[in-house]
């Protein structure tokens, strides 16, 4: 019903909306009926890195903001390419270094997962 009155009033970028609100509704109501399941999900944890990924979004939205009114005029399909291209690389730098900078737990996980730290050593 929402993707409707959005894409009406919006175009295309309404359908987007209606989506990412669906999206949001659905992971807040699962999160709920799990922090009632396991209680140890309120602790106030999941909020504490919520809020500091909405920091590194907001930081990682104004780089790309940045860059975009910084970067030089391009034309042409190649120059497209690597102008989306250095946003994007800059937009994943920003935001990893803002929740490295505010010591998110989740970061720190996905680094030594990456890096392989965590992996057993077969013999």
């Amino acid at each position: 019903a929402i993707s409707l009155l959005l894409t009406g009033a919006m175009g295309v970028g309404g359908l987007s909306l209606a989506n990412t609100i669906a999206a949001a509704v659905n992971a807040l109501w699962l999160l709920a009926g799990l922090a009632r399941r396991l209680p140890l999900l309120n602790d106030g944890m999941i909020g504490k890195v919520l809020l500091q990924s909405c920091i590194g979004s907001a930081a990682m939205s104004v780089s790309v903001v940045l860059g975009k009114l910084l970067w030089p005029h391009v034309s042409g399909k190649l120059g497209l390419a690597i102008e989306l291209a250095v946003l994007m690389l800059l937009a994943v730098a920003v935001y990893f270094a803002v929740l490295k900078l505010l010591h998110c737990p989740a970061i720190d996980d996905a680094f030594r997962s990456l890096l392989g730290r965590n992996r057993r050593k077969t013999a």
